[in-house]
């Protein structure tokens, strides 16, 4: 399996994922780097995606000079090219180069791009998901463990980094003066922060552990701990609501797709999400506007990564209407030059 090969990185709080595929959009490696912790530490979290690249490539047979292009998903305000994080508050991270210190282990790739999440996030929901149409018109809001937010008018992602910042939204207290964020109110950690406080605090898990325990105990036959789950998943739809319809009323777009990690408990909050939107922009869905859930996994961000990295060489609209036996086509054609 040879031919040329596209890196892609999707940094997040507590953990960097790596992956290579080949030009049809095949992921043929992945891996996560131990002990990664990026916030506050760009150096050293850019130092060990540069060694981690190298090994995956090692690992993979993927020799260095395959690989064309590097595509890097990050949470916050990016220059796209050449590779600039400008401002990722969950990152704690500002005006970081970072491109040079992960390209200066591939001297030869012609292409570097770093892009926020959520725009990553919706493009690899263009391409191999199946809720956007070619013209679709819309906003993606990417639930993790920051709120980040892309566009798209007409099938085109547009490339406003300051939609990066959505979650930074500013929230008044009780005086009318600035007492939060929204994310804070919406992420996944302050979801599951919620529950953990209302059923009496335990052992802290990754976040798809925790919202599976907070799913089981919405399920569960303890009174305390399906009360603690309702009022968690009560108060998250109520401020989801109330960021979706903000988005609503304020870009007039008629579509919000939902992704991230909150998928897993999306069927525990459609229907509160769903009421408190209707009363908030006084309209009736879906008559007026649309709430639909990302088709793709927890991965999605990578994919879009990859996906940014491929469009530098092969249109994407290309690939997505390829079979699979097109696409094995293309790769043992590239493989053989």
């Amino acid at each position: 399996d040879t031919g040329r090969a596209f890196l892609a990185v999707d940094v997040r709080p507590n953990e960097v994922t790596l992956a290579a595929y080949r030009l049809s959009g095949r992921r043929v490696a992945m891996s996560r780097p131990p002990d990664v912790r990026p916030v506050g530490r760009p150096d050293r979290t850019l130092a060990a995606i540069r060694a981690g690249l190298l090994d995956l490539c090692r690992t993979a047979g993927i020799p260095e000079d395959e690989v064309v292009a590097i595509g890097m998903a990050v949470p916050g305000q990016v220059v796209r090219e050449p590779g600039f994080v400008t401002r990722s508050p969950l990152l704690e991270w500002q005006q970081v180069d970072v491109l040079t210190p992960v390209v200066s282990a591939f001297d030869h790739v012609p292409a570097f791009l770093v892009e926020n999440s959520a725009h990553l996030a919706m493009r690899a929901e263009q391409h191999k998901g199946h809720s956007l149409h070619d013209t679709f018109t819309g906003v993606y809001i990417d639930i993790n463990e920051s709120v980040e937010t892309a566009i798209m008018l007409d099938g085109k992602v547009l490339g406003l980094n300051n939609m990066g910042s959505f979650g930074r939204l500013k929230l008044p207290d009780a005086d009318g003066k600035v007492g939060g964020v929204l994310q804070d109110e919406v992420s996944i950690p302050a979801l599951v922060t919620r529950f953990r406080r209302a059923a009496g605090g335990r052992r802290r898990l990754d976040l798809p552990g925790e919202l599976l325990r907070l799913k089981e105990a919405y399920l569960s036959d303890d009174p305390g701990l399906r009360a603690a789950a309702r009022t968690a998943l009560e108060a998250e739809a109520d401020w989801l609501a109330l960021a979706i319809a903000n988005i609503f009323l304020s870009l007039g777009l008629p579509t919000v797709i939902v992704g991230g990690y909150i998928r897993s408990v999306w069927d525990l909050l459609q229907e509160r999400v769903f009421r408190r939107c209707e009363e908030l922009t006084e309209t009736a869905f879906p008559t007026a506007h649309q709430i639909r859930l990302s088709s793709l996994t927890e991965l999605e961000t990578l994919e879009g990564a990859a996906l940014a990295a491929i469009g530098r060489v092969i249109p994407l609209d290309l690939i997505s209407l390829l079979t699979n036996e097109q696409k094995a086509l293309i790769e043992s054609r590239v493989a053989q030059r």
